[in-house]
């Protein structure tokens, strides 16, 4: 019987302890992929934003050779 007792008692103490680490996977899971589009956004803007500096500095070029011209 207490062998018994021994084999239930992790039963009954698993389905207490499993929800609070699921609910801890599911969020360090959601904030992972929070943190991870927001990486993805800041690169992509990091990207777009030194794309457009280098076309504003090949325009100012341009001017300043085209100035130079005349």
């Amino acid at each position: 019987n207490k062998c018994n007792q021994a084999a239930s008692l992790p039963e009954k103490h698993f389905p207490r302890t499993s929800p609070t680490d699921m609910s801890f996977n599911m969020w360090m899971a959601l904030s992972a992929q929070l943190m991870l589009s927001v990486l993805i956004a800041v690169l992509a803007m990091l990207v777009f934003l030194t794309q457009k500096m280098s076309r504003l500095e090949a325009q100012v070029q341009v001017l300043a050779s085209q100035r130079r011209r005349t």
